[in-house]
C-alpha cells in the first residue's frame, strides 16, 4: 500500500508528463499548465474588438483548473476536462465563475458560463481556440484565443 500511495503520487503530479511515457505511448493527455496569452470576441459589441486576456492552467493527471483575467473580470473554472476521444483532436471543456473588477461598468455583473476550446498547434507553438457563452441573464458569447507563453 505505501509503495502504491508514493507511485500514485509522484504519478499524479510529475511522472505523467514525462517524454519517456509519452513515447511509450502509455500517457496521451496533454500537458495545458502555465500561462496563456491572447484575446476574446465578444456578441457584446458585435465582435468589433479584441479584447486581451491572460490565463493560467493548472494540471495534475485528475485535476485541471483554470484562471482567465481581462481587464474588467476574472473568470475561475468550477469544472473542467480534457475530451481526448476524437482522433487526436483534444478539446478543453470548463465550467466557469466569472466575478467583475471594481473598474468594470455598472452593467456588468458576476456570472456563470462555459467555454470549449480546441488544443492545436500552429508554427510550433500551442494553441487554445474555441468558443464560450455565458449564463441567461447575460447572453453573451463569443471566440477565444490562447498561445502558452513559452519560457525561453
Amino acid at each position: 500500500m505505501g509503495f502504491y500511495a508514493i507511485f500514485y503520487g509522484a504519478f499524479e503530479k510529475h511522472l505523467w508528463k514525462t517524454k519517456l511515457l509519452r513515447r511509450a505511448g502509455i500517457v496521451s493527455l496533454p500537458d495545458l499548465n502555465g500561462t496563456w496569452q491572447g484575446y476574446l470576441n465578444s456578441s457584446h459589441d458585435n465582435y468589433a474588438t479584441q479584447y486581451p486576456i491572460s490565463s493560467e492552467v493548472t494540471q495534475r493527471w485528475r485535476h485541471l483548473s483554470i484562471r482567465l483575467e481581462r481587464a474588467v473580470s476574472i473568470s475561475r473554472s468550477e469544472s473542467a476536462a480534457l475530451l481526448t476521444q476524437d482522433a487526436g483532436r483534444n478539446t478543453l471543456s470548463y465550467e466557469y465563475f466569472n466575478e467583475p473588477k471594481a473598474s468594470a461598468v455598472g452593467s456588468m455583473h458576476a456570472h456563470r458560463g462555459t467555454g470549449r476550446l480546441t488544443v492545436n498547434r500552429e508554427n510550433n507553438c500551442e494553441v487554445l481556440e474555441g468558443e464560450y457563452y455565458t449564463g441567461r441573464d447575460r447572453q453573451m458569447y463569443g471566440t477565444l484565443r490562447l498561445e502558452r507563453v513559452c519560457e525561453e
